[in-house]
């Protein structure tokens, strides 16, 4: 937080999102490919982390996050559900689709599609299981900042959040000529 305040949330470019998984999304690591997918699907998609990573402290809930069956694909795109959040132990929200598109820079159904059939060779692509695992298990919040952080620092670029990811790419959304309204229906914001 500056100045005691709220935390500042800033853009990323597509460009940088781009630069921190260039080295890593052609590994034949699958977490290092599940991981770069995350990034990518939360910049295209516009996603908040809790609505596709674990939360510090809490227990993956098929029912508030995406699983494997929720995926699905076509030339150049992919999609998968969103569940309602929880608050105050309560189940709130709609479902929805996010759909992420390949573009020139970011690839992000690109990445979903490798990760899935990396995941089937390794046999953890069962219905039912997260759609991000890591190391066996669903991708923590706290992971997906690690990589980010790490990502950052090998590329020679600023420290980012993985909120800065949505803020990113509403930002690409509206210098591509995407309306003000669109960006705030994609993204789910109130206001």
């Amino acid at each position: 937080a500056r100045g005691g305040g709220k935390p500042r949330f800033e853009a990323v470019t597509a460009a940088e999102v781009a630069a921190w998984i260039a080295s890593y999304w052609c590994s034949s690591d699958v977490d290092m490919v599940t991981l770069c997918a995350a990034v990518a699907a939360g910049f295209c998609g516009l996603l908040r982390v809790s609505e596709y990573c674990v939360k510090a402290g809490r227990t993956f809930d098929p029912r508030t996050l995406p699983v494997v069956g929720d995926l699905t694909w076509g030339e150049e795109w992919a999609s998968f559900m969103v569940y309602p959040r929880k608050k105050r132990g309560k189940v709130t929200g709609k479902d929805y689709a996010v759909v992420v598109k390949d573009g020139d820079v970011l690839r992000p159904a690109a990445l979903l599609k490798r990760m899935v059939s990396m995941r089937r060779v390794r046999g953890t692509w069962v219905p039912g299981r997260p759609l991000f695992e890591v190391g066996g298990r669903p991708l923590q919040e706290d992971m997906l900042n690690r990589f980010i952080a790490s990502a950052c620092a090998a590329s020679g670029q600023r420290v980012a959040s993985s909120h800065w990811l949505r803020v990113g790419g509403a930002t690409a959304a509206l210098a591509a000529g995407v309306s003000p309204d669109m960006i705030k229906l994609l993204g789910r914001w109130d206001s």
